[in-house]
């Protein structure tokens, strides 16, 4: 008994120097506790549009982001923590965030297309490094730049599309619900190709023609109904 107890702390000891940690949840009432895990720092996260979740690839174990938060689904019972390495704590389902009960179950398979995979450092920092807050008030009126992208009159980095905002910020895009932020990186999973399209120097570009000047009151009539949408899936997510 005792080799063995003394061989498992060797091999924790050797997992931790190449950078693994070797985990056990401590058991929840009426739980058993999650299985023993050996997990190394992800290289990338793979994300699900629409839904803001992230998962960790190429291991056996279920572990997810979202929302500030990991979640670790061991044999049906979830477990939640503030790393992916834990620890973790035991959480009823009714609980955990509604998007990982309704998440596709072939999610590995048709999510691992490059386009869906963030790099994990990448993400880390971005996730916490937010653009700042703009001008509290909408612009009155927005200009039409291609299709249905519009760029603010004042900010070209801030654009609105399809019913939400994004902001180009440190080269990167994120979403927010209105033209001050909050800000977003990447909630929604993907960037609308209209966007990944926009040249890096569309801010810069200086038309034959003046861009069509659009009132924003008319931009939010057309987009009211997938706003609202919007509005009461982001206060849900909250």
């Amino acid at each position: 008994m005792r080799r063995s107890i003394l061989i498992a702390v060797l091999l924790a000891a050797a997992l931790a120097n190449y950078g693994c940690a070797v985990y056990q949840t401590p058991p929840a009432y009426g739980h058993e506790p999650a299985p023993r895990v050996v997990a190394v720092a992800p290289e990338f996260l793979y994300v699900i549009p629409s839904f803001g979740v992230y998962f960790v690839p190429n291991i056996s174990a279920e572990i997810f982001f979202v929302n500030g938060r990991w979640y670790y689904n061991a044999r049906g019972v979830w477990y939640w923590g503030m790393s992916y390495t834990g620890p973790w704590t035991y959480i009823e389902i009714r609980q955990i965030p509604r998007q990982l009960r309704k998440q596709p179950r072939d999610k590995r398979d048709r999510y691992r297309h490059e386009y869906y995979r963030v790099p994990y450092g990448h993400w880390e920092k971005r996730r916490k490094d937010l653009p700042p807050r703009a001008e509290p008030k909408p612009p009155p009126y927005l200009n039409r730049y291609k299709g249905n992208v519009y760029v603010h009159p004042r900010d070209p980095d801030v654009v609105f599309y399809d019913g939400y905002w994004y902001r180009r910020y440190k080269g990167l895009w994120y979403q927010g619900k209105s033209s001050a932020g909050p800000w977003r990186y990447p909630e929604i999973g993907f960037l609308p190709k209209p966007l990944k399209k926009l040249p890096p120097d569309y801010r810069k570009e200086r038309p034959e023609k003046p861009y069509e000047r659009v009132p924003w009151d008319k931009v939010q009539k057309k987009y009211r109904k997938k706003m609202e949408k919007r509005d009461r899936e982001w206060e849900e997510d909250d």
